[in-house]
């Protein structure tokens, strides 16, 4: 019995822990440019756990494809608000040189 537990007991617990990819669409509504759009792209490519960025200048959408055990969706959206602009319902990080917030 105890070498049949030994033996099933990594069974029951690797799906525990295997990397899910996730795929998120985030809603900026400040992105209307170009520039914007890259400044954005290459901000959140050099997070761990991205794979990959793409801005939607006509959806004003980012999506994001990511392995959720590196980092989480909350933490894209801060790292979006960080960068000065509003995602979703979270608002841009006010700073000296971006008082308002929003770009």
């Amino acid at each position: 019995m105890k070498k049949w537990l030994i033996l099933l007991l990594p069974l029951l617990f690797a799906g525990c822990f295997r990397a899910e990819v996730q795929t998120e669409d985030f809603r900026v509504p400040g992105l209307d440019s170009k520039p914007k759009a890259q400044f954005i792209e290459k901000n959140l490519k050099k997070m761990p756990g991205i794979i990959s960025v793409e801005a939607q200048l006509n959806k004003k959408n980012v999506r994001v494809t990511y392995t959720d055990t590196v980092v989480r969706k909350m933490n894209i959206e801060q790292r979006i608000a960080a960068l000065g602009f509003d995602v979703n319902y979270r608002q841009a990080v006010r700073t000296k040189e971006n008082p308002n917030g929003g770009r």
